[in-house]
């Protein structure tokens, strides 16, 4: 085996840890560069991808990968770790929720990007081909945005591939959470179509989310969460031996569901993120300025309530909550 490595015109030589930046599309006046880093350990291993900050203001995944970056030491690991910690630059130099600033598009839901479309499409389409098909695995970070309250979980998505499928789910397992959420194309309420975990494994990459934060805080418990959850991911690929293996246990939650705002107003939530809840269970309403109620929602199903938005001001098509069902 070579030496050296090559990823997206990046030459890393074995034992070696690499900054760069990652040209992915072009403004008028500039180009757009991902800060990406490269540790290429001693000894050959399995290949990680490690993304986050494609919504631009969940701080915790985007300082969880940084550390990443910075701590892992090359001279330990079997194997490649790649981090893109921030994704979405135009949004976090702006401080922009959920979309690209300058096409008003959630790079989340692009991916694996289209060619001649926005600047949305040629970042995931960039990032998609130079770095997420070159690795063995992927783990993309997440956490609640500024207007949203959220309890850690995790995310696979499940392809009908058994052998994929079933190490996306493993990995989920290895962060210290009590619920990992199934995702399904044909989910109606929820699709992840568009995500890069979910286009990762859909050509075979195994590929989890990671949730955990909120408010857009950057919170120390959550921010050592994702961490620690990723080097253990690491020791169970066998490219950190001297590492610990955990296998934690959650919930396997199905048919996740977003709930919208159906109407403007100002939003009043009735549950907590974590709560389980029973079929018609009131979780918030909307009123308008005179305070009457112009919609309530209700749980559809059992359900635990993932996320939940804590901003008072809503409009039509805002998402609310999100919500996984137990197995029938």
């Amino acid at each position: 085996m070579s030496d050296t490595l090559e990823i997206a015109g990046i030459i890393v030589n074995r034992g070696e840890r690499k900054f760069g930046a990652l040209s992915v599309a072009e403004t008028p006046v500039a180009s757009i560069d991902l800060p990406i880093t490269i540790v290429n350990g001693e000894n050959p291993g399995k290949i990680l991808c490690v993304t986050a900050g494609v919504h631009g203001c969940e701080y915790v995944g985007i300082e969880a990968a940084l550390r990443l970056s910075r701590k892992v030491s090359p001279k330990q690991l079997h194997g490649t770790l790649i981090v893109i910690p921030i994704i979405n630059v135009p949004a976090f130099n702006s401080r922009t929720m959920y979309v690209c600033p300058i096409d008003n598009i959630n790079i989340n839901r692009v991916f694996p990007g289209n060619k001649g479309r926005s600047i949305s499409h040629a970042i995931a389409r960039s990032l998609f081909e130079k770095i997420i098909t070159k690795a063995n695995f992927l783990v993309d970070f997440h956490c609640g945005d500024l207007v949203e309250a959220l309890i850690p979980f995790t995310v696979f998505f499940r392809t009908g591939k058994t052998t994929v499928d079933r190490i996306s789910q493993d990995l989920g397992a290895r962060f210290d959470v009590k619920y990992e959420l199934e995702a399904r194309a044909q989910t109606q309420e929820y699709s992840p179509v568009g995500a890069s975990f979910a286009e990762a494994a859909r050509i075979g990459i195994p590929a989890i989310v990671s949730e955990a934060g909120e408010l857009g805080l950057l919170d120390e418990r959550y921010v050592n969460h994702q961490y620690k959850g990723v080097l253990n991911i690491m020791a169970h690929l066998g490219m950190l031996p001297n590492y610990n293996v955990r296998q934690f246990k959650p919930k396997i939650l199905h048919k996740g569901a977003y709930l919208y705002a159906d109407k403007s107003g100002f939003f009043y939530p009735n549950v907590r993120v974590g709560q389980t809840v029973s079929k018609g269970r009131l979780l918030g309403r909307i009123c308008n300025i005179d305070g009457k109620v112009v919609q309530e929602i209700r749980a559809q199903s059992k359900c635990v309530v993932l996320c939940l938005g804590v901003n008072l001001s809503v409009q039509a098509g805002h998402v609310l909550f999100m919500t996984g069902n137990f197995k029938n």
